[in-house]
C-alpha cells in the first residue's frame, strides 16, 4: 500500500511522491524545515480563514484511498487502489476533543489510522476496507463506485462511535486532505478491513420472488423477509441525501425515473404486496424504504465525480464568459473563479468556508440575463437550480442552500437593504447550515452545496457603506448569447480537475480589494449622506470645524430638511461616517466624535 503525496511549487508544476503507511506515519510526526503546517496554524489560530493563506497551494495535499501516476500532459492516473477510505472530522479546537476522537476511532477494529489534520481543528481517520471476497476492485470505474460505497459505509459506522460529528462527503478514489502534523498519531498495521457489498438494489438486475426457507424463523421475522425480498425483487430503492428522501422505481419497467417515495407510493407498494399474497400494513412497507437498509445516493456527487479524468483539455468556461457582453477586463477571469467554486462547493470539497462571492448580472429587461444563470446547470441537473427563493422564510432559505448546486437571487435590486446587509451577508459565507428536519427532534448539520448568482435591472444595487466584497457587479452591454450550445460534461469536468488539481478557485486579499474598489461605483447613497455631503464637509483640524456626535450630526441634518430622514436612520448613517476614511474620528465622554465643519 502506498499513499500518494501531491503539491505544486511556486511555478505552479505539480510534484508527486508515494509512501508507504508506515512512512508516512513517521514523515507525520514532525513538521518540515520550513515549519509548512505550523504557520499554517498560527494562520489560523489568529481568526484567519485558510483560504486567505498565501502559501495554501504550495502545501502537500495526501491522497490516502489510491496510489496515483502523473502522466506527461499532467493528468493523475489511478495506479493501484489501497483499501482505504477517509473519514474527515471538524470543528475540533481543543487538543482534548481531537484526542477524544482519535481515542474513539481506536475502538474499531477496522481503523487504519487517526491523526490531527493539517489545520490543527480537525481529525483524520484512514479505516481499512475491501469487498466481500476481500478483494479491491481492479478497474477505475469499479474502483469510484467501490470508494463512494465504502465511505458510505464507514460513514454509517463511524457516526455512532466518534463523539463529534464526521463530514458528509462523496469519498471518490481522487478525495484528498492537507499533509497532517500529529507527534502520537494511532497506527494499527492489523486493521481488519471493512467488508463492502459491491452489488447494489438499484444496480442489480431484477429477480423472481424467491423461495425462503422459514422454518427457523418466528412468524415476525418470516413475514419481514419475505416484504423485503419481494420489494427488492421487483423495485430498486435509494436515499437521496440531497433531497432527504427515499426514491424508488420499479425493476420490470425498461426506462423508468427515479420517483420519491411519498404516501401514494408507501399506499401503492403496500397494495402491491397484499395482492402478491402478502399480510402487510402499509407501516410495515414504511419502516423499510425509510430505514437504514437503503443504500445512500448522492445525485450531485455522481455526476461530478464521475467527471474527473474525462476532461478533453480544451477551455470551455472562457468561451462560455465570452457570451456575455461587458467591459469588464476582470470579468473572464473572475468568472473562472465563480464557476470553479461552485462546482468545488458542490463536490462537498469545501469545509471551513463557503463561496461567499455573488456574481450580479445588470441590465434592462430581456436581455437573457435569467436564461443564462438557468442554462449553467445541466438540464438533467435542473431540480439543483433555484431562481424562485424568498429570502423572508429563513428556514427554507437554509434548506435550499443543502439541497441546490446554484441560487438565483432574481430582482436582486428588490432585496431591502436590512437583509442584504444582515441575513444575505451572513448567509452567502456559510460552509454549513443548522437545519431540523420536518418531524425531527433535534438541530442537524447539513454541508452547504449552493453557489448565488444574481440579477437586476439597476446600478445603484450596493447598501452596505462599510464596502460590499461579496458581490461582483456585471453591467451588461447587450443581450447575452444564449445560442452557444454549451458542452456540459467537458464544461464540468474542466471545473472538477481544476478544483482537484488545486487550482485556486477563491478570491484572495489582493481580489478583495480590487472587488470593493470596483464595487464603490454601484452603492446606493442612502438620504442620510447625501444630505450629510451638502451641509457637511469633513475638517483638517479643530481650529476650523467642531466634534460633533453622530446623534448631533443627524438631528442637525433631521431639523434641516425634516421628516425625509427617519428616526430610526441613525444606526446605518453611524457606519458610514466611522467608515468614512476623510473624517477624523475620536472617542470622548458623549460618544464617538467627528471634526467636521458647516458648509
Amino acid at each position: 500500500m502506498k499513499l500518494t503525496l501531491i503539491r505544486k511549487d511556486k511555478q505552479n508544476i505539480v510534484h508527486l511522491t508515494t509512501r508507504t503507511m508506515e512512512s508516512f506515519i513517521e514523515r507525520i510526526q514532525t513538521d518540515t524545515k520550513p515549519r509548512d503546517i505550523t504557520r499554517l496554524r498560527e494562520h489560523l489560530s489568529r481568526g484567519n480563514e485558510l483560504r486567505y493563506y498565501a502559501p495554501l497551494e504550495q502545501l502537500t495535499q495526501v491522497y490516502p484511498s489510491a496510489e496515483l501516476t502523473k502522466e506527461k500532459n499532467g493528468a493523475l492516473r489511478i495506479v493501484a487502489l489501497n483499501g482505504v477510505v477517509a473519514l474527515h472530522v471538524d470543528g475540533l479546537l481543543q487538543t482534548n476533543e481531537r484526542e477524544a476522537v482519535k481515542e474513539a476511532a481506536q475502538s474499531l477494529p477496522m481503523t487504519l489510522a487517526a491523526f490531527a489534520g493539517g489545520d490543527g481543528q480537525s481529525v483524520e481517520v484512514l479505516v481499512k476496507v475491501c469487498d466481500m471476497n476481500g478483494t479491491l476492485p481492479q478497474s477505475e470505474e469499479d474502483a469510484d463506485a467501490f470508494c463512494r460505497a465504502a465511505y458510505s459505509r464507514a460513514l454509517a459506522v463511524y457516526s455512532g462511535v466518534l463523539s463529534k460529528d464526521i463530514d458528509n462527503q462523496a469519498g471518490a478514489p481522487m478525495s484528498h486532505f492537507l499533509m497532517p502534523l500529529d507527534p502520537a498519531p494511532y497506527y494499527n498495521p492489523d486493521a481488519v478491513p471493512l467488508r463492502i457489498p459491491l452489488s447494489s438494489p438499484s444496480l442489480s438486475p431484477a429477480n423472481p420472488l424467491p423461495t425462503i426457507d422459514t422454518t427457523a424463523d418466528s412468524p415476525i421475522a418470516s413475514a419481514t423477509r419475505q416484504l423485503i425480498d419481494f420489494l427488492d425483487a421487483h423495485y430498486a430503492f435509494r436515499l437521496n441525501t440531497i433531497m432527504g428522501y427515499t426514491e424508488y422505481r420499479s425493476r420490470s419497467a425498461s426506462v423508468e425515473s427515479w420517483k420519491p417515495c411519498d404516501e401514494n407510493a408507501i399506499n401503492g407498494l403496500t397494495i402491491e404486496t397484499r395482492l402478491a399474497g402478502l399480510n402487510t400494513r402499509d407501516k410495515d412497507v414504511r419502516r423499510y424504504v425509510h430505514s437504514d437498509r437503503i443504500p445512500p445516493y448522492n445525485p450531485l456527487a455522481e455526476y461530478l465525480g464521475g467527471l474527473y479524468g474525462k476532461w478533453d483539455g480544451q477551455d470551455h468556461i472562457g468561451p462560455l464568459a465570452k457570451t456575455v457582453p461587458c467591459d469588464m477586463p476582470q470579468f473572464p477571469r473572475w468568472f473562472r473563479m465563480w464557476f470553479i467554486y461552485m462546482v468545488a462547493q458542490g463536490m462537498g470539497q469545501i469545509r471551513t468556508y463557503g463561496n461567499s462571492t455573488v456574481l450580479l448580472l445588470v441590465s434592462p429587461q430581456g436581455d437573457n440575463k435569467s436564461t443564462f444563470c438557468r442554462r449553467l446547470v445541466p438540464d438533467h441537473l435542473q431540480w439543483a437550480y433555484c431562481d424562485n427563493l424568498l429570502l423572508s422564510e429563513k428556514k427554507q432559505v437554509l434548506q435550499a442552500m443543502h439541497q441546490f448546486l446554484l441560487i438565483n437571487l432574481d430582482e436582486f435590486n428588490q432585496i431591502s437593504p436590512g437583509i442584504q446587509e444582515g441575513f444575505l451577508k451572513n448567509l452567502v459565507q456559510l460552509p454549513s447550515v443548522k437545519i431540523k428536519r420536518p418531524y425531527g427532534r433535534h438541530v442537524e448539520v447539513f454541508p452547504r452545496r449552493a453557489s448565488f448568482i444574481g440579477t437586476a435591472n439597476e446600478l445603484n444595487l450596493l447598501s452596505d457603506p462599510t464596502g460590499s466584497r461579496r458581490f461582483i457587479i456585471l453591467p451588461l452591454k447587450g443581450s447575452i448569447d444564449v445560442s452557444y450550445r454549451i458542452n456540459y460534461d467537458q464544461l464540468y469536468a474542466q471545473a472538477v480537475t481544476a478544483v482537484l488539481n488545486h487550482e485556486r478557485y477563491w478570491f484572495d486579499e489582493t481580489d478583495v480589494h480590487e472587488i470593493i474598489a470596483y464595487n464603490r461605483q454601484f452603492t446606493l447613497t442612502p438620504p442620510a449622506i447625501e444630505y450629510f455631503n451638502e451641509y457637511f464637509e469633513p475638517a483638517l483640524d479643530e481650529s476650523e470645524g467642531q466634534w460633533m456626535t453622530t446623534t448631533a450630526i443627524y438631528e442637525y441634518l433631521r431639523h434641516r430638511v425634516g421628516s425625509t430622514l427617519p428616526a430610526n436612520g441613525i444606526n446605518r448613517f453611524g457606519r458610514f461616517l466611522a467608515h468614512n476614511p476623510l473624517l477624523r474620528h475620536r472617542h470622548s465622554n458623549n460618544g464617538n466624535e467627528h471634526l467636521v465643519k458647516e458648509k
